[in-house]
């Protein structure tokens, strides 16, 4: 029995080291791509805001506004900065991933901040960005959602 088991032990050592002997380096730039996500989308894209109520098909208004893409910390993050003067709860900062969706570039966060919940989902095709956020913000035992939507070009 002892042979046995040593025998099996012994197989799983030897199946564990040849597993193990892989080449594990990724190369993030693999691809079409010569550079990565971030820099390629970095600047100001200058557009119109329109502003969603509740149910989020009843528009409560269009106004101009800009997003602000500028590289993160690290690798495929990205700091979004948007602005529109008319509605302040359109205006704000926050962290985002970026990547590649073929030629077409994703941005996506949920941010999560006590009485405040956020996703961003947002597209850069061919140059033109549309970005679309919700924001919900608990006041009490109530919470209100707005929908953000943008559309512009750097």
């Amino acid at each position: 029995m002892k042979k046995i088991l040593y025998s099996l032990f012994a197989l799983l050592a030897m199946c564990t080291v040849v597993t193990s002997c892989g080449d594990d380096d990724i190369d993030w730039n693999r691809g079409t791509h010569s550079t990565l996500p971030e820099a390629t989308a970095a600047g100001t894209y200058n557009g119109t805001w329109e502003v969603f109520g509740e149910d989020g098909e009843t528009s409560e208004g269009t106004f101009d506004g800009s997003v602000t893409l500028a590289a993160g910390s690290s690798s495929y993050i990205v700091n979004v900065t948007t602005v529109c003067s008319e509605v302040a709860t359109a205006s704000g900062e926050t962290t985002a991933n970026i990547a590649w969706s073929n030629d077409d570039l994703k941005v996506f966060s949920t941010v999560k901040n006590g009485t405040l919940a956020a996703t961003i989902n947002a597209e850069i095709v061919s140059g033109i960005m549309n970005l679309k956020f919700s924001k919900t913000i608990k006041s009490g035992r109530t919470s209100v959602t707005k929908f953000y939507q943008f559309k512009g070009r750097k």
